[in-house]
């Protein structure tokens, strides 16, 4: 999703903002580019192009350096096969905006200087290009380039949808990889806390846990995980309860395992603490879903690319 700032730049700098998919389409001159933004905050500006009749006088990083001696701690560029990748760092809105235009007007300057022209992310053609959106990202493909990139995408959706996945193994990889997440909750409830990172812990384990043993997280297994997260949330209190039995008759002969069986009875008897379990679980689940939903979420769609391909610009 695109940030505030992401969707500002788009209208100081007419760009197009696709703020589904996290990124800024538009030109410099004749030049697809593409901005992206990453968790951390900071972009990625890609672009693509070639020396045309003629070999550039210096290389672009240099001729950067000349220009733009007061880039910011942190800039970066990389020179791909078939052009340039920019890391823009955090930093100030205003700071922001500045530096993205003086890098346009700086790789504008250095395209025309240089003859610089267009061309295929893929191949390098410098024929007829357009910037489609391809999975996640955008580049720029010509035609042939631009319809292999679409029958890839759909036959790795294919692939996936045909891969088995086994939904009891999946089951028993959610439970361990919830338990980590018991055992924070555990200990750190002792302390007389309640921490949003041990649902995330608890959430992100059982996702994780599906995945792996179950081979394909789907929907299906998205929902199994989230479940199994709340019942070892259930779990978590009640071996929470069982210990604070356990330091009271604990003394007097009773096991670790006899307190936790009692639970449920406790529960029943005394209405004062099932109250208080009750809001306890609430809390819980709060947290879990307020500190694990990103993380959850980026697990699913790291297992289920988009697959979408379309023409941008």
């Amino acid at each position: 999703m695109l940030s505030k700032h992401g969707q500002k730049l788009a209208q100081d700098m007419n760009l197009l903002p696709y703020p589904k998919e996290g990124f800024l389409c538009g030109r410099i001159g004749e030049f697809p580019v593409v901005i992206g933004e990453l968790q951390d905050r900071r972009l990625v500006v890609r672009l693509w192009a070639k020396p045309g009749d003629t070999v550039p006088a210096r290389e672009l990083e240099e001729f950067l350096r000349m220009e733009l001696p007061d880039l910011p701690k942190g800039f970066g560029s990389k020179k791909e096969e078939y052009g340039w990748a920019f890391l823009i760092p955090p930093m100030q809105y205003p700071k922001k905006l500045e530096t993205i235009r003086s890098l346009f007007g700086a790789l504008s300057r250095y395209f025309s200087e240089n003859a610089m022209v267009p061309c295929c992310a893929h191949c390098g053609s410098t024929g007829p290009t357009g910037l489609y959106q391809c999975g996640e990202g955008a580049a720029s493909f010509c035609e042939n380039c631009a319809a292999e990139c679409s029958q890839a995408l759909q036959a790795a959706a294919a692939g996936r949808k045909s891969q088995p996945g086994n939904v009891l193994l999946g089951l028993v990889g959610a439970v361990i990889g919830a338990v980590p997440g018991v055992i924070l909750w555990l200990l750190i409830y002792r302390l007389g806390y309640i921490a949003a990172v041990c649902g995330l812990l608890l959430a992100f384990g059982a996702v994780k846990g599906y995945s792996m043993l179950g081979k394909r997280l789907d929907v299906k297994g998205t929902v199994i995980s989230v479940i199994v997260s709340v019942v070892m949330l259930v779990v978590a209190l009640m071996l929470c309860y069982g210990w604070a039995l356990y330091d009271v008759f604990g003394p007097e002969g009773f096991t670790f395992l006899d307190c936790i069986l009692a639970v449920p009875t406790t529960l029943a008897v005394y209405p004062e603490i099932l109250t208080t379990f009750v809001g306890e679980f609430i809390i819980g689940l709060l947290l879990t879903g307020v500190g694990s939903f990103a993380s959850v979420k980026r697990l699913y769609q790291q297992a289920n690319p988009s697959t979408v391909f379309r023409k941008l610009v």
